[in-house]
């Protein structure tokens, strides 16, 4: 079951010295996934992420709270554009289940003189809630992406 459009979206854009073809390296391959995606270094642990890169193929990301509980993402991956675009479906183990896995994740990247330019934006977001948690969570996780690799 899927929830219609809210028009809830958060859309943050920020600039990397990362070519694109590591930058899609970091976010298709499990290894570089599970060390970087987390909302924040101090309060999570490194992840575990299985992932059948793919586009139908399915991920799973245990992000391990140091002082909080453990959080599980899942979802499918929609599209593959290397390493251009990158579009997945977003949920969370546990939550309401008729939202679980509803919303999408567009990761666009452009190369650029000193790397790349990367924009990513989660829509579908099922409330004012989730829109502020997503968007806090997203900046937090590509500073991570940004100390660890650039």
């Amino acid at each position: 079951m899927t929830i219609a459009d809210t028009g809830l979206a958060v859309t943050i854009e920020r600039d990397f010295a990362i070519d694109p073809a590591r930058m899609w390296e970091l976010w298709t391959t499990p290894e570089h996934v599970a060390a970087w995606l987390r909302p924040s270094l101090d309060r999570y642990k490194p992840s575990t992420c299985e992932a059948d890169v793919r586009e139908g193929g399915a991920y799973r990301l245990l992000i391990p709270g140091v002082e909080e509980g453990d959080f599980v993402a899942y979802g499918r991956y929609l599209e593959l554009d290397p390493p251009r675009r990158l579009r997945f479906t977003w949920g969370w183990e546990g939550d309401m289940p008729h939202v679980a896995d509803t919303s999408e994740v567009d990761v666009e990247i452009t190369a650029t003189d000193g790397g790349c330019h990367l924009r990513l934006t989660h829509t579908r977001l099922w409330d004012e809630d989730q829109l502020a948690s997503h968007s806090e969570g997203w900046r937090g996780t590509l500073d991570v992406l940004a100390h660890l690799y650039g």
